[in-house]
């Protein structure tokens, strides 16, 4: 009989330890929902108001059509040119109409347009005369507008040597020297292909040719309208 008040005793102080510790409230079960899963705090949630409001963000604009780097600041063509030159009807009918072909290298610093052209031209008629002129040149070139641009108007100021050969049953040639004007439009149909047209106006001294023991003399100005065909390297 004197184990049961024992018992009791022994009861009674691990109830009261049980009653000391802190007790797990009715809503201390798992909540998932408060997991966070990498989602932003809250203070970082803004109302679906204030997003709806926000100014949208403005497009920067376009930026020019940017010129591929081919040569670097200096901008490089060779050229094919074709077309007609215009002769002193009154020295050199019937063949003051030519056909002429020639070829060109051309420069233009990018950033200033200044530049230089050298190159050689071919004419030639005839009928019941036949005439065949060569010609090299070269001079100072200024392009207009930005290399970024399709469409480059150029102007350019030279000297040329021209050498013409007239055969009228006998055949001789004469060599003269002179200066050139020039002005025309280029057109960047490509990364690095164009299309060019311009005009020129040469003034030279006169040819002297001995022809058939006759003393002949000839205007070696000109006009002339070319097309030209480049490609940048």
């Amino acid at each position: 009989m004197r184990r049961i008040p024992s018992l009791l005793v022994v009861l009674a102080v691990a109830t009261a330890g049980c009653a000391t510790g802190t007790p797990m409230p009715r809503d201390a079960a798992l909540d998932l929902s408060r997991i966070e899963l990498g989602a932003p705090a809250a203070s970082e949630w803004q109302p679906l108001a204030a997003v709806a409001t926000a100014p949208a963000t403005t497009a920067a604009p376009l930026a020019p059509r940017a010129r591929p780097d081919v040569g670097g600041l200096w901008i490089s063509h060779v050229s094919l040119l074709g077309g007609g030159r215009w002769l002193d009807k009154n020295d050199w009918s019937p063949l003051e109409h030519q056909l002429v072909f020639g070829l060109e290298i051309d420069e233009s610093y990018a950033e200033t347009g200044n530049g230089y052209e050298v190159g050689a031209l071919y004419a030639h008629d005839e009928d019941d005369l036949e005439s065949t002129t060569y010609e090299v040149y070269g001079g100072y070139r200024y392009t207009f507008g930005p290399a970024e641009q399709e469409l480059h108007p150029f102007v350019s100021l030279g000297v040329a040597a021209s050498r013409a050969e007239l055969d009228a049953g006998s055949t001789d040639d004469d060599t003269v020297f002179g200066a050139y004007a020039r002005a025309g439009l280029l057109w960047d149909i490509g990364d690095r292909v164009r299309l060019g047209v311009d005009y020129r106006r040469l003034f030279a001294d006169d040819y002297d040719f001995d022809v058939g023991g006759s003393n002949v003399h000839a205007d070696a100005d000109y006009d002339q309208v070319t097309l030209s065909l480049g490609y940048e390297f």
